[in-house]
């Protein structure tokens, strides 16, 4: 069985104007049958705390859908955000999409 992974792309700055428009892209995701969601932010460039909590509330909807919420390539400041609000340990972040595919989908990269 192969897994069923929508990818929400996250770019600029996620603060609480992008909120309603990530979980809106969220619940589509879940509302078109996908088993994980991979929001990706090779894009994004900064976050704020209110950026923080919607990501948290999308990971309550994952879950309460029984589905999986993982997160690839955050910058340094992303990063620093997590360790600081100690959520790093509630997310499944990687490296890049690479990464994801690989130990997630088992997928080979060239």
């Amino acid at each position: 069985m192969s897994l069923n992974v929508s990818i929400v792309e996250l770019s600029g700055v996620f603060d609480g104007t992008k909120a309603s428009a990530f979980h809106s892209e969220i619940r589509q995701a879940l509302d078109s049958g996908a088993d994980a969601i991979l929001a990706d932010c090779r894009d994004l460039g900064f976050m704020d705390s209110s950026g923080l909590g919607a990501m948290i509330v999308a990971l309550k909807m994952i879950r309460a859908a029984e589905k999986k919420l993982y997160i690839c390539a955050i910058n340094k400041q992303i990063g620093m955000l997590f360790d600081l609000t100690d959520t790093r340990r509630i997310f499944h972040v990687f490296a890049d999409r690479a990464e994801f595919e690989q130990q997630v989908l088992g997928a080979k990269t060239i």
